[in-house]
């Protein structure tokens, strides 16, 4: 075969694979974009024990530790210091089971202003991957990931990874889902996989951010105000 018959080949090849490939929406039910009222009707969350968590008052050092729902609960969180950003956690099945050989994981929802920016799923394992490339094509492979060498206390030495991997589909486009890995502390990691609209998601952590500091800055001010030095 000659190059130029190769070339047209492999063009041809990439052409229909991309041809196939899906617009990314969100995951399973939950859509990018989708208000606050349309997430709550839908039955998966409406077959649940809602457990409302908006009226509570986080400090700040309290405001980013987000519990673990039961499989039969919904989680709701909203930060005293950004009335704008509203979190949901829950277990939902993913069709693929876990590490654990159970389809049951942990999902996080965050909204802004009324509307879906991101959907979270903690513990997805790396065979996510062959399905999502199935479903949305060649991802783009960010890998920071590389081995390093750790001595414990007994001073016996071993190899372990380091670092993060990021596998992304649709980089460059609205909205992008992206499989992620970590490694840190000579033998800790962990996975996980989420959908969101990049610029509402940055907006969203602009946001919360400003009101953490400024949150921040009052509780120093009324520390000192009630201090007696």
């Amino acid at each position: 075969m000659s190059l130029r018959k190769i070339v047209t080949f492999i063009l041809i090849t990439c052409a229909t694979a991309t041809s196939f490939a899906q617009e990314i929406k969100g995951i399973g039910d939950f859509k990018i974009g989708m208000s606050l009222e349309e997430f709550l009707d839908l039955p998966l969350i409406k077959g649940k024990n809602m457990q409302d968590k908006a009226n509570r008052k986080y400090t700040t050092e309290e405001s980013d530790l987000w519990k673990t729902a039961v499989d039969s609960q919904v989680e709701k969180y909203q930060r005293i210091y950004s009335v704008d950003v509203v979190k949901f956690e829950f277990r939902a099945p993913m069709g693929i089971p876990n590490f654990m050989g159970k389809d049951s994981y942990v999902i996080t929802t965050k909204f802004f202003k009324n509307k879906l920016a991101q959907v979270n799923v903690s513990e997805a394992g790396m065979e996510f991957e062959e399905i999502l490339t199935a479903r949305y094509g060649k991802p783009i492979n960010e890998d920071k990931i590389k081995f390093v060498i750790c001595q414990n206390g007994h001073g016996a030495k071993s190899s372990h990874l380091d670092g993060s991997k990021a596998i992304i589909w649709g980089k460059g486009k609205k909205i992008t889902a992206t499989l992620h890995s970590f490694y840190y502390d000579c033998g800790k990691g962990g996975t996980s996989y989420w959908v969101e609209e990049g610029a509402i998601v940055k907006a969203l952590d602009r946001v919360d951010e400003n009101g953490r500091k400024a949150l921040e800055t009052e509780e120093s001010k009324a520390k000192a105000s009630a201090s007696k030095l």
